[in-house]
Order: C-alpha cells, then sequence, then structure tokens
C-alpha cells in the first residue's frame, strides 16, 4: 500500500505519496517483484487522484477513468467524482468476489481546484461490503494508506499552520522518508504534485535530489 499525505496552500493544492509498488498474495505475504511507480495522476484541468491499496487493480481503474476525463473537452468534478466511484466499486467488488480471503481495499483521494476556483480534497474507502466518504480539514495535512499508524506515535506531529507550499512539500518528504524507515511499505522516493490555477508541478526525489516539470493547463 501508499502513504498519501495532501493540504492545501494559498494558491491550491498539494499532494505527495512514496513510489514504492509492493505485492501481496491472498495471506498478506509480500511478493517480490514490487518496483517504483508513480501514484498520483492528473485526470483533468486542476483535478488529480492519488490511490492506496491494491496496485495493479487501483491502477487499471485510475487509467480507466483518465481515460474517459481526457477525451472530453469540458467535465465537471461531479462527473469525474460519479465515473470513480462507479469504477473503484465495481472493481473492488469483483476483487473481492474472486478473492475472498484478501481483506484489502482501495482508499481514493480527489484533489484540486473546481470551477468556481475552490480547492478541495475528498477520502473515499472501498472496502470488500462498503463505500465511505471521509470529510477531509484542507487546512491541515491529510493522511491515507500504509504508514498512517506510524505517523500518529510520531515525535513530531503532522500538523503544521503553514500556507507556504515550500514548507509543506519539505514537511511531507521529511514525514515520508521518516515512514519508510518504519514501515516496509513505504519507499523513501517520493513523487509530490501542487496544483493551482495556471499550472501543476511534478516533483520526484531520490533521496537524494528531487528533479521538477511543470506543466501548464491547456485554456
Amino acid at each position: 500500500m501508499t502513504l498519501v499525505l495532501a493540504m492545501s496552500y494559498d494558491e491550491g493544492v498539494i499532494v505527495a505519496a512514496d513510489t514504492l509498488r509492493t505485492i501481496y498474495d491472498e495471506n498478506n505475504k509480500r511478493l517480490e517483484g514490487s518496483k517504483e511507480e508513480f501514484k498520483i495522476k492528473i485526470l483533468h484541468n486542476r483535478i488529480g487522484i492519488a490511490v492506496a491499496g491494491l496496485g495493479q487493480l487501483s491502477d487499471a481503474c485510475v487509467s480507466a477513468v483518465q481515460s474517459i476525463c481526457r477525451s472530453r473537452t469540458e467535465i465537471s468534478f461531479e462527473e469525474i467524482e460519479k465515473i470513480c466511484m462507479d469504477y473503484f466499486k465495481f472493481s473492488v467488488e469483483k476483487f473481492n468476489e474472486h478473492n475472498n480471503k484478501h481483506v484489502m481495499g482501495m482508499h481514493v483521494l480527489l484533489f484540486g481546484i473546481s470551477d468556481k476556483g475552490k480547492k478541495f480534497i475528498k477520502h473515499y474507502s472501498f472496502e470488500k461490503d462498503n463505500v465511505a466518504i471521509y470529510p477531509v480539514n484542507i487546512q491541515q495535512p491529510y493522511a491515507i494508506g500504509s504508514g498512517v499508524s506510524v505517523l500518529n506515535i510520531m515525535e513530531n506531529p503532522i500538523q503544521i499552520n503553514e500556507t507556504n507550499p515550500d514548507v509543506i512539500l519539505n514537511h511531507f518528504l521529511k514525514l515520508i522518508t521518516q515512514v519508510s524507515k518504519e514501515e516496509e511499505t513505504v519507499g523513501g522516493d517520493i513523487q509530490s504534485v501542487l496544483i493551482n490555477q495556471e499550472e501543476f508541478v511534478n516533483l520526484v526525489y531520490d533521496g537524494k535530489e528531487a528533479k521538477t516539470t511543470i506543466f501548464k493547463w491547456k485554456k
């Protein structure tokens, strides 16, 4: 599973996640073949997604949702939300139907800026027999996935009162790096995405240096 952190700042939203993809069998035994993979994806202008849990299945769901969103010149957040609910709910139900010993589900974050300029972060949980939507205080760091229990007992609390994106990003990098030393399903290499009205910034950190790419939104 993945550790994902998210928070708003003055002009938009920042999300960070480790890039380790771990694979488990039905007895929750870790299999060989773990690899690095980006977990944060852009669905449409100013709207992104991050998923923790059921790696290859969640990748397939995100790819399906991306293909629908990118085929549309305009699409509302409400439509994207419904597409995500349909795909993820159906996929988890079918996965558990054919893997009844497997107890893992998926946690999904949708985040970005609405057509009206409102920043949002929404958390959805898709489990074997339940779908839930959790309230998110976007002005404080919000965490899903592996390592959340580690975060809760760390000496330095996850909460920060900050609106500077550089400070928030550095805080996220530090937190994920610390958790990766305690939790085997969380890696030390990190991807982060910053979304605002004008652009999104993709940053990849390998523990030593960061590589940044900036993309302008389509008009």
